[in-house]
């Protein structure tokens, strides 16, 4: 339509901004990027209407390319006297990036815009979004988080010609799963996605904001049933940022060591390519502890330096810091070294004050602390184990408890812990609908052993099977001796060979 506009006589130039939104819009990202910059190369030829237009395209561009600092910048160039309405997209941009003086000069110019529902509904996510940043009591995370829910009420359906760096249900849901309330991202997720195109960026975004919530219940194939359809191009960073943060997640727990290899394999290119901003810190966090499991924590160093100094130039804001402090306590646990733990324990308890859920999360490190010290407290952890699970995340209060029983000297205590762990840790519906289809030639293994052999070929060791299956590797030690007798296998690696030959180790669960 715009070639045949142009074709007919009508000056390019002015077709030239909205050439480039429909263009981001529809995510041809190369070529909105290309015309963008042709409007900010010849600035002093445009409307400040175009140039504003050109800006926030370039800005979305940069935030879906996993370069929000870059958004940051295209703002501030455009200045605060230009920004208009887009005055939201800039402090929202500024906030992510960490430069809070640019986002409250941006907020000063939103404060001063007509009082239009779309003005609103933006007023509303940067005012969520910079009350988050500020909040230190539940109190004000509280009206944070109602600013943002308002936010995504008032947001009108999105139009197929237009484009933004993000989306007001996108940072309410993402809020939600730092606080904890996964409750709320499905509430932020059923509101918000029938409105999106299926296939945009922003759809997928949101997609997979619904996977990680499933992924962190412990809901394996609800979170692969999410994700594994979506057809995300290779241009969309951010997108692939969060799958790969999702599938090296559902790696580890599953226990499956070669697939979180192939799964953090996968995750390089982005890892290379990706500038940590305020929105991203859930998936750096599941990156650092595949990272610390492979023995790699070298290639995601930086991005743990840029989020170091980006939470500082914010404050350390609680409600944002301590979930990444949480992977860290988790990734020094996976490390065994008690001493790289201490620092982001005394991180959550200084934020236990500010939200329930980094009161939990402070617990909980302390709990663990106990754990990798030798020295655990069985009340202690069975407290924080079940609030863990009551915050939505029964993996991580299962695994405390089990890998406590393991520790204990008591034989008794050890036991109720391990039952602790498998209460919190019922089946997924994966798991259910699954339950008895590992193979299991007549007369050959248990119920109990089949487990076991499954997790052997899978390369788990007997801490890890003992953990996953709630109980002691000398109890492991003990199936395996049965079934290396029941098979007639003379060594380890016949007995792998034979499981194999057998068809354990095909699970993805």
């Amino acid at each position: 339509l715009y070639d045949a506009a142009t074709a007919a006589g009508f000056d390019p130039s002015a077709l030239a901004a909205r050439r480039a939104e429909v263009a981001a819009a529809t995510g041809h990202l190369d070529e909105a990027g290309r015309r963008a910059d042709e409007i900010l190369d010849a600035a002093t030829d445009h409307t400040q209407a175009d140039l504003r237009t050109a800006v926030r395209v370039s800005a979305s561009i940069a935030a879906q390319r996993g370069m929000v600092s870059r958004s940051a910048q295209l703002f501030a160039w455009l200045g605060t006297d230009r920004l208009g309405t887009d005055a939201v997209w800039a402090a929202l941009s500024a906030a992510a990036a960490g430069d809070r003086p640019a986002a409250d000069r941006a907020l000063s110019v939103v404060a001063s815009l007509a009082p239009t529902s779309s003005t609103a509904s933006g007023a509303l996510l940067v005012d969520g979004v910079l009350g988050s940043i500020d909040s230190r009591s539940a109190a004000a995370s509280s009206a944070a988080a109602n600013a943002l829910m308002r936010a995504v009420t008032l947001t009108a359906a999105p139009s197929d010609r237009w484009c933004a760096p993000d989306s007001a249900a996108a940072v309410a849901a993402l809020h939600a799963v730092h606080c904890g309330d996964l409750a709320r991202v499905d509430s932020v997720i059923a509101r918000a996605l029938p409105e999106l195109r299926p296939g945009s960026e922003a759809h997928t975004r949101l997609v997979l904001i619904g996977g990680w919530a499933a992924m962190l219940r412990g809901d394996a194939a609800q979170a692969c049933h999410l994700v594994d359809p979506l057809e995300i191009p290779d241009s969309h960073v951010r997108n692939h940022l969060f799958l790969h943060g999702i599938r090296v997640g559902l790696a580890r727990r599953s226990g499956d060591a070669g697939s979180l290899v192939t799964a953090w394999t996968q995750a390089q290119n982005v890892v290379a390519a990706y500038s940590i901003d305020l929105f991203s810190l859930l998936p750096l966090g599941e990156l650092v502890l595949a990272a610390t499991r492979v023995g790699q924590f070298d290639r995601v160093e930086h991005l743990v330096s840029q989020a170091t100094t980006l939470l500082a130039a914010l404050g350390d804001p609680p409600v944002w810091a301590s979930a990444l402090h949480w992977y860290q306590v988790q990734a020094a646990i996976v490390a065994q070294t008690p001493e790289a733990l201490v620092p982001h324990a005394k991180a959550l308890a200084s934020a236990a004050p500010t939200h329930p859920y980094s009161s939990a999360l402070a617990a909980a490190g302390r709990a663990w602390l106990g754990v990798l010290q030798g020295r655990p407290d069985a009340a202690e952890v069975e407290l924080s184990a079940r609030t863990l699970t009551a915050f939505g995340l029964p993996w991580d209060g299962a695994r405390l408890a089990s890998e406590a029983a393991l520790t204990v000297a008591d034989t008794a205590t050890a036991t109720s812990l391990l039952h602790i762990a498998r209460s919190l840790r019922q089946p997924s519906s994966h798991q259910r609908e699954t339950d008895g289809t590992t193979p299991q030639p007549s007369g050959s293994l248990s119920e109990r052993e089949a487990e076991v052999a499954e997790l052997l070929v899978l390369g788990v060791t007997y801490r890890e099977v003992g953990s996953r299956l709630y109980i002691s590797p000398k109890t492991v030690e003990h199936h395996v001796a049965r079934i290396r007798r029941r098979l007639g296998a003379g060594s380890r690696s016949e007995l792998i060979s034979m499981l194999r030959a057998m068809g354990y180790g095909t699970s993805t669960t």
